[in-house]
């Protein structure tokens, strides 16, 4: 990954978080961002220059940024968020994550908010059963990529539509033993069918 100098990225990032009146967030995607990655010392810039900056997204679940930013963003911004990309909110609740982002939640919504709920109430062992419950869905949908999430989401009744192209959708076959093997986890047998 390359790192470029904090300081050639504050500005720009800056003049984008000052055009709104919205909370803007930083998303640390190195993959998808031709390799550059969000840094502490960025983000502490950021905090300065821009009222509107209200956390971090973090994809790359890189703990020593987020363990640093743990540190030193509530000394310049109370309330200033780190948020995982993932599913592992127990371990990312641990080091002081504060929200995620997931695709599960449109297949198992209930599990997911529950799993969020006990790590942000810091009942991190309380959090273990659903996050053991995701993971579990996590590895069933896992080999299917966005094919297997669509499914998912139409075998619990809400159709999100087809995976753009060039990806494809699963055949019936497939998505029936998709839907079989969500069926066995037991703790989804709750959740919402349908919007």
């Amino acid at each position: 990954y390359w790192t470029p100098p904090a300081s050639m990225l504050v500005e720009p990032f800056a003049q984008v978080a000052n055009a709104t009146s919205l909370p803007v967030y930083v998303h640390n995607a190195p993959e998808d961002m031709g390799g550059i990655k969000v840094i502490v010392d960025l983000a502490m810039k950021l905090i300065d220059r821009a009222d509107k900056y209200a956390g971090v997204i973090d994809s790359r679940l890189d703990w020593h940024f987020m363990l640093e930013l743990v540190t030193e963003s509530p000394i310049k911004r109370a309330g200033f968020q780190r948020i995982c990309v993932n599913e592992y909110m127990v371990s990312a609740g641990a080091i002081g994550a504060t929200g995620l982002v997931t695709t599960l939640a449109s297949v198992a919504p209930k599990r997911v908010r529950a799993l969020y709920e006990d790590c942000r109430a810091d009942r991190l062992t309380e959090a273990r059963e659903a996050q053991e419950d995701i993971a579990a869905l996590r590895q069933v949908l896992k080999p299917f990529g966005v094919a297997g999430l669509k499914a998912a989401a139409v075998h619990m009744g809400r159709d999100a539509g087809a995976p753009r192209p060039p990806l494809e959708t699963l055949g019936a076959n497939e998505a029936a033993a998709l839907g079989t093997d969500i069926d066995r986890i037991a703790a989804l047998s709750d959740e919402p069918r349908g919007w």
